[in-house]
């Protein structure tokens, strides 16, 4: 009984597959020749290397992007520039803060290398990311260069973009860029 029901089996695959045109691997092209083979590998050209873009975003087709730029200052409670600070805007995959600690991630460590900014002499510092679109974007600020300029609290910081500040491209999935201006950021000491 098994092998009828085997055989009929078989049967409907092939009439099916025959139906749909699938037929047994066949190239409709001659067999190129020993000659012709070594002068398409000379004519081929130079391969460029691939761009390796593995620090990004992942960005897959269809998904919606904003581009988010902010420039300002990190000033201490005094209301004073502070240099050595890492501001950088998070990811919303990151969850709160980029650095748990006792945990590391090569990930957020990549991240933070291509996106994050330390504050300048006169504490200001430029930031650029892509994430999706959205009307506020966490910041995250973290004191890096150690007590030479005093001990700040890590922090995170919703900053609000308004219609003016939101520039729509409309190409495709890119909904434009949002970027702010004069942003203060003010640390906490540590105690």
């Amino acid at each position: 009984m098994k092998i009828k029901y085997l055989k009929l089996k078989n049967w409907l695959l092939v009439s099916l597959m025959s139906v749909l045109g699938f037929t047994a691997c066949k190239s409709s092209k001659p067999a190129a020749t020993s000659d012709q083979k070594e002068s398409e590998q000379s004519e081929q050209i130079e391969k460029k290397p691939i761009k390796d873009d593995r620090g990004q975003a992942a960005l897959m087709y269809g998904v919606p992007t904003m581009s988010y730029h902010v420039k300002g200052q990190v000033v201490n409670h005094q209301g004073k520039p502070v240099k050595g600070i890492q501001v950088v805007m998070l990811n919303r995959n990151m969850g709160n803060t980029p650095n748990n600690p006792g945990e590391e991630n090569p990930e957020i460590e990549d991240y933070m290398k291509i996106y994050a900014d330390t504050t300048k002499n006169d504490g200001t510092f430029d930031i650029k990311a892509k994430d999706f679109p959205s009307e506020y974007m966490r910041v995250f600020v973290r004191d890096v260069d150690g007590p030479s300029n005093g001990n700040y609290q890590n922090d995170v910081i919703n900053l609000e973009f308004t219609r003016d500040e939101i520039k729509a491209e409309s190409k495709g999935w890119n909904k434009g860029v949002a970027e702010k201006e004069g942003v203060t950021i003010k640390l906490k000491p540590v105690r």
